[in-house]
């Protein structure tokens, strides 16, 4: 909430910030490693165009004009996924990408 005063005179106001967030999805419905797997890109209600999508630190794709782009996960036990885009990022981790099963 913003408030401002000046003498007599006030208001105040609510003012939302967007945020950019990243979201995965998969055919099957679990990100699976060497499978393609479609990162959303958004910022607020609008689709994030051009951001650039790192895996593990390394750029590895572009988003096109609806905010998505296709990546393939490595085999590992964690993998984080990142967008940075306009001077923001963002990350998720995504875990057990190994194929490996933990009794």
């Amino acid at each position: 909430m913003l408030r401002v005063e000046r003498g007599s005179v006030g208001g105040e106001t609510t003012v939302t910030i967007p945020r950019l967030s990243l979201a995965l999805s998969h055919p099957w419905g679990l990100p699976l490693p060497t499978q393609p797997t479609t990162v959303d890109v958004s910022f607020g209600d609008r689709n994030a165009s051009n951001a650039t999508i790192l895996v593990d630190g390394r750029a590895v794709a572009t988003t096109g004009s609806h905010g998505t782009a296709t990546v393939r996960l490595p085999v590992a036990d964690a993998t984080t996924i990142a967008a940075r885009w306009d001077g923001r990022t963002t990350t998720r981790s995504v875990g057990g990408c190994s194929g490996t099963s933990r009794a």
